[in-house]
């Protein structure tokens, strides 16, 4: 079994068990990021030391950390623009509730105030 220990930047040091990091990440040349195949015939490829291998492996890591660390924070974004939205929505809909309450109460108080003219007009005579 081999362990290796990384830091994040923004972390506690984590031990990562090598069998757990895909072969794909192990395979990924630290010049270009292409995964190696086999030579072609007549070429040999330079052995790799473990630790070249090893050190290969944190990077791959670490930039799949980094990059995870982004799109939480794009995720973040996003829902911060979509709530501020909402927001707005509501704020909007309250004043429209507003201007329509104040609306219907001065319509009643004109109604009642008009009723009352009718009613007074009606007893007038009678007065």
């Amino acid at each position: 079994r081999e362990d290796v220990t990384t830091t994040a930047a923004d972390g506690p040091a984590r031990q990562i068990q090598l069998s757990q990091v895909s072969a794909a990440a192990r395979h990924t040349s630290s010049a270009g990021g292409a995964a190696n195949s086999s030579p072609a015939p007549g070429f040999t490829m330079p052995m790799r030391s473990k630790d070249d291998v090893l050190l290969e492996e944190i990077h791959f890591l670490r930039q799949m950390l980094a990059d995870s660390n982004e799109e939480k924070r794009i995720q973040v974004a996003i829902v911060r623009d979509e709530v501020a939205e909402k927001q707005r929505t509501i704020d909007e809909l309250r004043q429209q509730v507003a201007l329509a309450e104040a609306s219907l109460h001065t319509r009643q108080h004109l109604h009642l105030e008009d009723q009352a003219g009718r009613l007074s007009l009606q007893n007038w005579p009678a007065q």
